[in-house]
């Protein structure tokens, strides 16, 4: 993609002939608790993780093909399979007159989204830390102190089931209008898979729409298999 200013997204990093373990996944309409307003997405890996979350039914949601096509042009069946490499990736746009290439770009007056599960090579895995997982889908650490990133909230997360992560929420001044910036990021058990979630979009349009997205990165969550 050419589109991240700074640093480098995950789909990048996916794009670079890293091995992906091919994921089932299943889009159900939500119902009940989850309101008729959001559908349910979920992916289980061979491992047995399970990743599930949950998106508003009015944003445009867009596939691995989609995102591919919007990269490399239109592509066939073989070239998607060859591309992806096993990869699993997906864009959302909440915008009223959506596409592909639009989702896969900061957020302006309305909300986009990139989801991406990839698996970590030996040398990821070793070096595998909470510093890592922030630096996802930026490129760098919002952190550091000359990162230029104006931190709103942050907080590492590990569960009993040894699922880890991050949770961060970020403005980015260097980007004219400043964008909100919001990610998590997990990782398995055993460190062999990432599980990265990123909103964003101006600071005017985070605002109005602050509750729709604090639901749907809340949702997001990884379930290791027993």
């Amino acid at each position: 993609m050419t589109r991240r200013r700074p640093g480098r997204s995950l789909h990048r990093l996916v794009l670079r002939a890293i091995p992906i373990v091919v994921l089932a996944s299943v889009a159900l309409l939500a119902s009940g608790c989850l309101g008729s307003s959001f559908a349910y997405v979920s992916h289980r890996s061979p491992d047995g993780s399970v990743l599930y979350f949950k998106v508003p039914t009015d944003w445009k949601v867009y596939d691995t093909k989609q995102v591919l096509s919007v990269q490399n042009g239109p592509l066939g069946p073989s070239e998607v399979k060859q591309l992806a490499n096993g990869a699993w990736l997906e864009a959302a746009s909440a915008g009223p007159k959506p596409s592909a290439r639009a989702a896969l770009s900061p957020g302006r007056r309305w909300p986009t989204a990139e989801m991406v599960v990839r698996p970590l090579t030996p040398t990821q895995q070793d070096t595998l830390s909470y510093q890592t997982m922030r630096e996802a889908f930026l490129g760098a650490d919002p952190l550091a102190s000359n990162s230029g990133y104006q931190v709103l909230s942050y907080s590492p997360f590990a569960s009993t089931d040894g699922v880890r992560g991050v949770r961060l929420v970020a403005d980015i001044p260097k980007l004219t209008p400043t964008r909100t910036f919001g990610e998590i990021v997990e990782s398995d058990r055993q460190g062999s898979f990432e599980f990265a979630l990123e909103i964003s979009c101006q600071v005017s349009c985070w605002g109005l729409n602050s509750q729709t997205i604090k639901q749907v990165l809340g949702s997001w969550t990884v379930k290791q298999a027993p």
